[in-house]
């Protein structure tokens, strides 16, 4: 399970995203603001994993909003984070899919897997959680 700070805590974000093409670049935005003291590679890295599932939640998702939530956590030594989609988990959950090169498919959570030290899908959910160490990998 995710665990997140309080919201009037520094180093956490919530934002709610309209299920539009737009949604992937606020999410970025957003965090740029809010995590603009993590090192430069830890960033890199979380702009492309909130990227990649903020878009497979805009592509795949029922079409309501996209909640984010990002936590730095000094004592692991990690950023965590969360995209809910609000879809039906009992219709679609998200999985690494084949890569398909004619629809241009496939690829966004091959990159989270290998930006991340850990993602998962919380049971029962479309909602993907993942870890991102501030240190190391």
């Amino acid at each position: 399970m995710i665990s997140f700070g309080r919201l009037d805590e520094p180093n956490y974000l919530s934002v709610e995203l309209e299920p539009k093409l737009q949604a992937g670049r606020y999410a970025r935005e957003a965090i740029r603001g809010a995590f603009g003291q993590v090192p430069q590679r830890v960033m890199a890295k979380l702009l492309t994993v909130v990227g990649e599932l903020v878009t497979n939640a805009v592509q795949h998702g029922p079409g309501l909003p996209i909640r984010l939530r990002v936590a730095l956590d000094p004592k692991a030594c990690l950023i965590r984070g969360e995209v809910l989609d609000q879809g039906d988990a009992s219709e679609s959950i998200p999985r690494i899919r084949e890569v398909t090169i004619n629809k241009g498919g496939g690829y966004g959570l091959r990159l989270v897997d290998a930006m991340t030290s850990e993602w998962r899908v919380a049971q029962g959910s479309t909602s993907v959680q993942f870890d991102i160490p501030l240190q190391g990998r």
